[in-house]
């Protein structure tokens, strides 16, 4: 699976983190190439170091923009505690940041990471185990949980 991740540095802040293409060839292999505006090796590092789970990206969100309302900002910050290996339900997710009843708020703020693989929203499956959905690609969700190893 190879995997193109666009990212952007405005103020020194990363903006915005997208896929721009991926294409599935076997065994769930990932490789990043990041392309981006004056991105140093710091900051490349950096961003490896989140998806690789090398970095707690919780410890650092103060340099990304969010793009998002409250609710959604509160979602994506209790996601990034996720543990890698591990997944939760959007209930458990609404549970853990205190709205209960907002499961399908959860999974529409998932829907709308700005900071894909980052702020890992893969790690959220719908009750019973299911996959839910995923904005970029329900295989390529299934494919980044593989390799983490659930």
């Amino acid at each position: 699976m190879r995997i193109w991740v666009m990212v952007r540095k405005v103020g020194g802040k990363y903006e915005k983190i997208y896929l721009d293409k991926f294409e599935i060839t076997g065994k769930p292999e990932v490789e990043f190439v990041w392309i981006g505006d004056e991105l140093s090796e710091n900051d490349l590092g950096f961003l490896e170091d989140c998806v690789e789970g090398k970095t707690e990206v919780a410890e650092h969100l103060d340099r990304f923009n969010w793009s998002g309302t409250e609710f959604q900002e509160s979602v994506w910050k209790k996601i990034c505690v996720i543990p890698r290996g591990e997944a939760w339900s959007y209930g458990e997710v609404a549970e853990e940041i205190g709205r209960p009843r907002s499961f399908r708020a959860v999974a529409n703020a998932c829907s709308r990471n700005p900071f894909a693989f980052v702020i890992p929203c893969h790690r959220v499956v719908a009750s019973g185990g299911k996959l839910g959905g995923y904005f970029y690609d329900l295989k390529l969700k299934e494919v980044l949980l593989v390799w983490e190893g659930m």
